[in-house]
């Protein structure tokens, strides 16, 4: 429609572990982390205190929990990282009610959370390509990291696009996508893409 021209973007070389965090509560995300996980994705759902209590990243739990998710990883090479609870449970929604967390600050304190923990991860050494589902997460994890320029590369899908930013000296890339975007296999597609 713009009538550009020129060379289209090419993928440049991806770290071939896809880690996922997902911030996303649509169903459309939800349903590809579905796929993903019957596909052999390693898969963990974040419970309350692990998404709300921030004190949580600097406990032993946490650095146990990280050392065996980048395990994971680096074994499976593929990892998600899920703020949403297992089907059928309603964990968050108690703890919720328990603490008297309204919904907007359930939104802010899970992204919160989550950006806070995937820079513990980065930190801890995580080489991997990230994928960041939801516009509150993306935005957290980039204030975590104190970045405030992403680079745009390409478009991985329609409505998933591949960034890159400096953190610490070290250039990372990041796929985002907002949650309604996707066939129900973008997940599995992505990570044989970049392996």
């Amino acid at each position: 429609m713009l009538n550009l021209k020129g060379p289209a973007p090419k993928i440049p070389k991806l770290e071939d572990t896809l880690f996922i965090a997902c911030g996303s509560v649509n169903p459309v995300t939800i349903s590809q982390m579905k796929a993903a996980q019957e596909h052999g994705f390693p898969h963990v759902n974040l419970n309350p205190v692990q998404k709300l209590e921030g004190r949580w990243v600097d406990s032993k739990q946490a650095v146990e929990c990280i050392r065996q998710w980048l395990a994971q990883a680096s074994a499976k090479k593929r990892f998600i990282l899920d703020v949403n609870d297992p089907e059928g449970c309603e964990d968050t929604d108690i703890y919720a009610r328990e603490h008297n967390l309204t919904t907007e600050q359930l939104r802010v304190q899970i992204s919160d959370n989550l950006a806070v923990l995937i820079k513990r991860i980065l930190d801890d050494g995580l080489n991997a390509t990230l994928l960041c589902t939801g516009g509150d997460t993306l935005m957290a994890l980039m204030q975590a990291v104190d970045v405030s320029e992403l680079t745009p590369i390409c478009e991985m899908a329609t409505g998933v696009v591949l960034t890159e930013f400096i953190y610490k000296e070290k250039t990372y890339h990041i796929i985002s996508k907002s949650g309604g975007f996707g066939d129900q296999d973008l997940l599995i597609k992505l990570a044989e893409k970049i392996s």
